[in-house]
């Protein structure tokens, strides 16, 4: 947990812009897997099972998937919204 206020290094580092934000990472590598706001209803399980898979180093991609991104040839940034039902 980074408070912003007081490391804004590691929030530069951990691409934190807005808060409340989880960045889930391994070790100090950076967060790349973020949650912007609170995780509640069906983020809760999202974040445990990132959080999970992160501590095991475990993607849990297909074949198919990881071929895929391979071809990629610039970064890219994949944002998921979800609204509370």
């Amino acid at each position: 947990m980074v408070d912003v206020n007081r490391d804004d290094e590691r929030a530069i580092i951990d691409g934190v812009a807005d808060v409340p934000t989880i960045a889930v990472a391994a070790d100090s590598e950076p967060g790349r897997i973020r949650f912007q706001g609170l995780a509640t209803g069906t983020e809760f399980p999202a974040l445990i099972d990132a959080i999970e898979r992160v501590s095991r180093a475990e993607h849990g991609l297909s074949e198919e998937s990881l071929a895929a991104l391979a071809k990629l040839t610039e970064p890219a940034e994949v944002m998921v919204f979800a609204t509370p039902t």
